[in-house]
C-alpha cells in the first residue's frame, strides 16, 4: 500500500511540475501554508527562499488586487461560495508581476466551518 501511494504522490508532483502549476496549501487551524517548489519557481524564487507563513501571498500580491482576492477568499471560507477562482499578479523575485489564476477550495470543513 505504501509503494502505491508514495507512487501515486510522485505522479501528482510530475504532473503539476510538467503542467507548471503551483500548488498552497493553508490549514487555517494552525496557520500552517506550504507552497509547493513550482509555485516559488513562477516567482522567480528557489526552494526555501520564501518564507511560508499565510500572509505571503497577500505581501506579494499587487495592491489593486489585494481587496478582490481577499474578499473571495473570505466568501469561500464563510461558506457562500463552492471554490475561490481569481485572476491576480504576484509579485516576482526580479521586481516585474506575473499574472497568475488563483483556483482552490476548502478540502475539510469542522463544526465551525
Amino acid at each position: 500500500m505504501a509503494d502505491k501511494k508514495d507512487r501515486n504522490g510522485e505522479f501528482w508532483e510530475l504532473a503539476l511540475e510538467r503542467a507548471h502549476l503551483g500548488v498552497w496549501d493553508w490549514d487555517l487551524r494552525t496557520g500552517d501554508c506550504f507552497y509547493s517548489a513550482m509555485w516559488s519557481q513562477m516567482l522567480g524564487y528557489g526552494e526555501g527562499e520564501l518564507a511560508e507563513t499565510s500572509d505571503l501571498w497577500l505581501q506579494l500580491t499587487h495592491p489593486d488586487d489585494r481587496e478582490r482576492a481577499v474578499a473571495s477568499g473570505e466568501r469561500h471560507i464563510a461558506g457562500l461560495t463552492d471554490s475561490i477562482e481569481t485572476e491576480l499578479r504576484l509579485k516576482h523575485k526580479s521586481g516585474h508581476w506575473v499574472w497568475v489564476l488563483d483556483r482552490g477550495g476548502v478540502v475539510e470543513r469542522d463544526a465551525e466551518g
